[in-house]
């Protein structure tokens, strides 16, 4: 948790360099609502007991499909792509269907 707050800081730092201060208000808002669901899954899982294996390799393979999409949609946004909400619509009903079969 703790390497996670620092990596939300080191965000911050960086967005606090960008002049675009809608752009960083909504970055914001989003970055508070990932805590907060990492926060709520945190707690599911300390009292959830004693975890497989099987169920703790599903939870890496999401997080690596997370961060790929966070990568793609990273490169999007830098290469100003017009259709980008669309796209990141399509990529969120995709990891919602991922994670609906396990």
């Amino acid at each position: 948790m703790l390497v996670m707050v620092g990596v939300l800081a080191l965000i911050v730092a960086l967005l606090s360099g960008i002049n675009a201060n809608d752009s960083i208000v909504k970055t914001m808002t989003a970055l508070t609502e990932l805590l907060i669901a990492m926060s709520a899954s945190l707690v599911i899982i300390s009292k959830a007991g004693r975890i497989s294996k099987t169920a703790l390799g599903s939870m890496a393979a999401i997080t690596a499909v997370i961060a790929a999409l966070a990568s793609i949609l990273g490169i999007m946004s830098y290469l100003n792509v017009e259709g980008s909400i669309q796209t990141a619509t399509a990529l969120g009903i995709l990891l919602n269907s991922m994670a609906s079969s396990l």
